[in-house]
């Protein structure tokens, strides 16, 4: 290697160093300034509910912009990949009884429509002809497979944001459901 090629490199890797180290400066303000956001929009939504301001309401700034109270609604199921990942046994354990315990409201409550089913399995090579089998007869073949059922997040939520609207409670802790006000600024 010669004398520029060398300059080249060390010009480049310094330059490509200073651009990692100020990327991860960035990040970790845009994530400061998030939680900042965050704390604000709910502190905000907080005093409008206060004063009186329903959902919907909207106020019109000196700047121009308008700040809307809009209603604020989530919720979820453990995924399997977060069950999977869980290294402590009872947090995992918990995770699976949490899963369990939502997709069963679900089907008590005529509601395991929503409900997506991923069968995956392990096949040796050349088994396309299994691979189209239907899953009930993966057991038959003695192929081991894994069945994981999920909500997509949005269809959950809408579908639980309207079954309490009528007036069916889930369980909320295993729903994780987290419900109130929160603002726009437009």
């Amino acid at each position: 290697m010669d004398k520029n090629q060398s300059t080249q490199i060390e010009t480049l890797s310094t330059k490509l160093s200073e651009v990692v180290e100020e990327l991860k400066q960035l990040e970790e303000k845009s994530k400061n300034l998030n939680k900042v956001k965050y704390a604000v929009e709910q502190e905000l939504a907080e005093s409008l509910d206060e004063a009186g301001f329903t959902v919907g309401s909207k106020i019109e700034l000196k700047n121009g912009k308008t700040v809307t109270l809009k209603e604020y609604f989530k919720a979820s199921i453990p995924s399997q990949t977060a069950i999977n990942k869980e290294k402590d046994f009872n947090k995992r354990q918990a995770l699976i009884d949490k899963k369990e315990k939502c997709l069963k409201w679900l089907q008590e409550n005529q509601l395991d429509d929503i409900i997506k089913n991923n069968i995956i399995a392990s096949l040796p090579k050349d088994s396309n002809k299994i691979a189209n089998e239907l899953s009930t007869l993966l057991e038959e073949k003695g192929i081991s497979f894994t069945r994981d059922e999920s909500v997509h997040p949005s269809t959950l939520k809408s579908t639980l944001d309207l079954e309490l609207k009528k007036g069916n409670i889930p369980p909320l802790d295993d729903f994780s459901v987290q419900h109130g006000s929160t603002v726009a600024i437009k």
